[in-house]
């Protein structure tokens, strides 16, 4: 008979004690990420989940539509030998394939292991190797050659690798998949293999292994519950005052890495909580075409740190962005960049970051 649950574990299978009070927030029924989404896409099916740019066109996926692509991975990770409470590792920019991996991931009963683009083999080779990585997800040739610059002994768990934006140059790697192909594998996988693991997860298992940057060391990991984060979800839409889609739908455009706590839970889990639209900035949006994706799709909230207001405000102090606009625009506004208000939340959060993290704002966002 396993022990009680304690307050912490350090063990990936460990179960913690969940507190619940009488009254308030605290006293919600515990639920997990896969109940979160089950509602969500009870609440919100047919309203757009997550958007894309493809060729000058954004492609809509809606929450139903969504729903069934992550469960349609979490087949295939099943497929590959994904163990239970092993991770899957994803690096990369921020993208559809992101989201989808990461709750692909927790459906199937691993744990979603975001990786910062920005570290080196080595930082990588750490956390795949302390996450037990079996399955990781790349954006492109430039990850996917770092990892391969990494001794196969040094990653013993790994099983798989898929590549998840084209083009791909290696064609002779045994175990290695485009998007398109993984997604495939699983249907050999029925779907109630599926849902016995989904109905085996408990509120105060780990779900999501939340990882430093590395930048002062190895990366350091924080093992996140279930409850932690659909409790967390519920209280940051509720204390920032988001709108639920049938209300009316919040616009975000997702542009900070998914591999930090702040924007995977705005990006991601207050998205599902709430039902926002999604947009995913391009690839280069911090190196000037952030502010024309602000302009096309006028987000209703904007998470920001402190470089970014600064890089706001040198584009909007330009001679020639002056000149483009005939006419001054206000630097201590939004208004006038993006057409309409935003909430400000990354202001709003300068205090603790959305999820309790006590990320401050005045430092970068990278920072361990």
């Amino acid at each position: 008979m396993p022990p009680p649950p304690e307050l912490w574990t350090i063990h990936a299978d460990g179960e913690v004690l969940l507190r619940l009070s009488r009254h308030g927030v605290g006293h919600e029924t515990p639920i997990t990420i896969p109940e979160l989404f089950r509602e969500s896409v009870s609440r919100f099916g047919t309203y757009p989940a997550l958007i894309s740019k493809s060729c000058e066109n954004w492609e809509i996926l809606n929450f139903n539509q969504y729903y069934e692509a992550c469960r349609k991975a979490a087949r295939a990770l099943i497929k590959l030998g994904l163990k239970r409470f092993h991770g899957v590792g994803i690096l990369g920019f921020n993208s559809a394939e992101w989201s989808i991996a990461s709750v692909g991931a927790i459906l199937a009963g691993g744990i979603s292991v975001g990786i910062y683009a920005t570290n080196s083999a080595e930082a990588c080779q750490y956390v795949i190797a302390g996450a037990k990585v079996n399955i990781l997800l790349v954006e492109n040739d430039l990850q996917l050659q770092k990892i391969l610059s990494i001794p196969q002994s040094s990653m013993e768990t790994l099983k798989a690798i898929i590549q998840y934006k084209l083009p791909i140059h290696e064609h002779d790697k045994e175990n290695l998949y485009s998007w398109d192909d993984f997604m495939e594998l699983g249907n050999s996988i029925p779907n109630s293999q599926l849902d016995q693991i989904i109905a085996e997860q408990k509120a105060n298992q780990c779900a999501v292994l939340m990882y430093t940057s590395g930048t002062t060391g190895n990366p350091k990991g924080v093992m996140l519950s279930h409850d932690n984060i659909t409790w967390t979800a519920g209280v940051v839409a509720r204390d920032l005052g988001l709108s639920h889609a049938r209300e009316k739908q919040e616009v975000v455009v997702s542009y900070l890495p998914l591999s930090h706590i702040a924007a995977q839970m705005l990006d991601i889990w207050v998205h599902m909580k709430i039902g926002s639209a999604i947009y995913f900035a391009q690839p280069d949006a911090l190196k000037g075409t952030l502010i024309d994706t602000l302009r096309e799709v006028k987000p209703t909230i904007f998470l920001g740190v402190p470089r970014i207001w600064e890089k706001m405000q040198e584009i909007l102090r330009d001679p020639e962005i002056q000149k483009a606009n005939r006419k001054p625009l206000p630097l201590t506004s939004l208004r006038a960049a993006l057409g309409r208000p935003a909430r400000e939340t990354g202001r709003a959060s300068s205090e603790s970051s959305p999820g309790g993290a006590g990320f401050p704002l005045d430092q970068p966002l990278d920072d361990d």
